[in-house]
């Protein structure tokens, strides 16, 4: 389980290789080594893609069929295309919306002359994911240039980095309970989990940096971690909402948009409003 978190152990797929283990464990005479009964990554890989190209055989006649005469929505990931080469004609696509990014390439790409047009709409979670990256921008030129009043809110993103790192390069999450996570940016909602992360661990924390001297490292107080948290909250349950994969979800778009918007014009509870 090298570098892998520990939920790994109660995940299905591993528990059924470990059931394979053990049944041919049982079966053969003599001493086993684990190299000779986990199969090898390519080995994986192949069976993962052959399964999906038998899949795609046998399903894809039959949804191109909806497609043309009912319609439906595609959701875009150009990662994942440029390795199956999925193959649909404009004819295919004439009753279809694409759901995509609002990158300049992307919108483009719908736009592009002596073709007809196609039909597109922007992803709802991308869209949280730019705002609330704007929200914290500072770059001199940009119509989004986050306020003075603001500042204390970017002041405590980048403690908290600063702290993950910290932690990690000085092996401190070997003495707490948890590991605090690190924000990344081209990650939905990291902000807020790594805000969790810490105030999790925040006595922790505390009593950590304090037996080394070092209680500046620190951000706080932990009420600001804790009001900054509630602030954000309601995008990450939009985008959990909107990005699920086995349901519906245009309809929930609207809902979730006037959630965020009645939070966002009263976000603090009482209790917060003193804070920086």
């Amino acid at each position: 389980m090298d570098s892998r978190v520990f939920r790994e152990c109660e995940g299905e797929g591993f528990q059924k290789v470990i059931d394979a283990v053990i049944y041919v464990a049982k079966r053969h005479k003599g001493v086993l080594e684990a190299k000779d009964l986990m199969p090898t990554a390519k080995t994986v890989s192949s069976h993962v893609t052959s399964q999906a190209r038998a899949l795609r055989e046998k399903d894809g006649p039959r949804v191109k069929d909806i497609l043309l005469n009912r319609g439906g929505c595609i959701t875009l990931d150009g990662w994942t295309e440029d390795y199956t080469k999925t193959n649909l004609s404009e004819e295919d696509c004439k009753n279809v919306t694409f759901v995509g990014d609002a990158a300049p390439n992307m919108i483009k790409s719908f736009n592009l002359k002596n073709r007809a047009p196609m039909k597109r709409i922007s992803c709802a979670c991308h869209m949280l994911n730019t705002c609330l990256a704007n929200a914290v921008n500072r770059r001199p030129n940009s119509q989004f240039k986050l306020s003075d009043d603001g500042l204390p809110v970017l002041k405590l993103f980048q403690q908290c980095k600063e702290l993950v790192t910290y932690c990690k390069q000085a092996y401190l999450f070997r003495e707490l309970s948890a590991a605090p996570k690190q924000s990344v940016d081209t990650r939905w909602n990291s902000n807020l989990d790594m805000l969790d992360s810490i105030i999790r661990i925040y006595e922790e924390l505390g009593d950590l940096l304090q037996a080394r001297d070092e209680e500046d490292k620190l951000p706080g107080p932990l009420g600001f971690l804790q009001a900054v948290a509630d602030l954000l909250r309601p995008f990450k349950t939009a985008t959990e909402a909107l990005s699920a994969a086995t349901s519906p979800t245009l309809q929930l778009v609207v809902e979730h948009f006037l959630e965020i918007r009645s939070h966002v014009k009263n976000p603090l509870a009482p209790e917060y409003h003193d804070l920086p």
